[in-house]
């Protein structure tokens, strides 16, 4: 994402100060209707090779679905798990290293359910049945380099399509949530970015390769991005960033005075006014304009007014970045969820980097559920 900006050393095992995991949970159970009429024999053995078919390997598949993923299942929670065998494959990734780690002879015999296991030999999930240690596909799979779990500065299609096949296009192979209509996520891998912006997936619950025909309501934000062997092949053709050039940047309001959102550039048709504490993404610019583009509202804002976000690393909960957790970021993470509710969308008044912090509880989503956790961690 532009920024990977802290890779993690290949092996080396993550921890916060709040969550000692990245979750791997669905937050659902994938029911027949998902499947879209795919059916898969409810078989014992997964002894016949299934290898070349990994683009369309499902969590829901009666070979491994019932796999034991720590208290749960690869059916119930196994779309990340699923997703990372897929990459595996994709990448190139499985050698005679990873094989002897795997516990298989064959490359063949790889699957979601070699893989699931093989996470349970060293102990790679808590006992909810997620991904207790980013590492630990490293450990398990050597060529495949952990990088980092990040949001998108934007999920609007054209600025998502253009961040990820950034990344892409520099050997990441991205593993992403998308948003469902009932709150929940779920985590595919993309294979491919197209130029109109579509994105080809590998659905671990869907027989539907076009993310947003699968998913109208598209990504949720949050991904993974992980080098392997071999990098992904991505067809969109994305724009070089220079100083006169960009295809996405994060711009804070800093003064008091409130900046204006043009139709057009320098036009007098204003389409929403920005205030302190605004965030925006700009994805194209024109001289000292730049584009903010969202679901509620397009235009044009001049960029001297604003000031650029700086990307970093927080620690869980540390939303101002002052080295503790306390009641003057569960103040800022109140006003987000007040503001939330009435700002257009593409305007929010925390960062990318601050949404990640605010996350407190670490579900991929910033909601009352974390101000419950905030309560709990600065005893209120």
């Amino acid at each position: 994402m532009q920024h990977l900006h802290q890779q993690q050393n290949s092996g080396k095992k993550i921890f916060s100060a709040v969550s000692a995991f990245v979750m791997s949970l669905c937050f659902m159970i994938p029911t027949a209707s998902m499947a879209e009429d795919v059916v898969y024999p409810e078989i014992a053995s997964v002894s016949d090779s299934v290898y070349d078919e990994y683009r369309s390997w499902s969590q829901l598949d009666g070979r491994w679905g019932d796999t034991s993923m720590g208290g749960s299942t690869i059916r119930q929670s196994g779309c990340l798990l699923t997703s990372l065998a897929i990459m595996a494959v994709h990448s190139d990734s499985i050698d005679s290293t990873a094989m002897e780690n795997l516990g298989i002879t064959d490359i063949e015999q790889f699957n979601p359910s070699v893989l699931a296991n093989a996470y349970t030999n060293v102990n790679g999930f808590t006992s909810g049945g997620a991904i207790a240690s980013w590492g630990t596909v490293h450990q398990l799979i050597p060529q495949i380099e952990w990088g980092k779990d990040d949001y998108l500065l934007s999920t609007e299609k054209y600025s998502a399509a253009s961040e990820i096949s950034t990344m892409m296009s520099e050997g990441w192979h991205i593993i992403a949530r998308v948003a469902l209509p009932y709150g929940g996520f779920h985590w595919v891998y993309i294979e491919d970015v197209k130029n109109d912006g579509n994105i080809v997936m590998c659905d671990p619950a869907k027989d539907e390769s076009d993310l947003y025909t699968a998913y109208p309501d598209g990504l949720q934000g949050e991904y993974w991005a992980l080098k392997g062997n071999k990098s992904p092949a991505v067809s969109y053709n994305t724009p070089v960033k220079n100083e006169t050039d960009a295809y996405k940047d994060e711009y804070l309001v800093k003064n008091e005075e409130p900046v204006n959102v043009y139709s057009d550039v320098e036009s007098g048709n204003i389409s929403t006014v920005l205030t302190k504490g605004n965030v925006v993404n700009i994805s194209e610019y024109n001289g000292s304009y730049g584009l903010i583009e969202s679901n509620d509202f397009i235009g044009w804002v001049d960029i001297g007014m604003l000031t650029k976000t700086q990307t970093c690393n927080q620690l869980a909960g540390d939303i101002n970045n002052d080295g503790s957790v306390d009641k003057y970021d569960l103040a800022l993470l109140n006003t987000y969820l007040q503001q939330k509710k009435l700002l257009p969308n593409g305007i929010s008044t925390l960062s990318a980097s601050e949404l990640l912090a605010a996350d407190v509880n670490n579900d991929g989503i910033v909601d009352y559920a974390d101000v419950i956790s905030y309560l709990q961690i600065i005893n209120i």
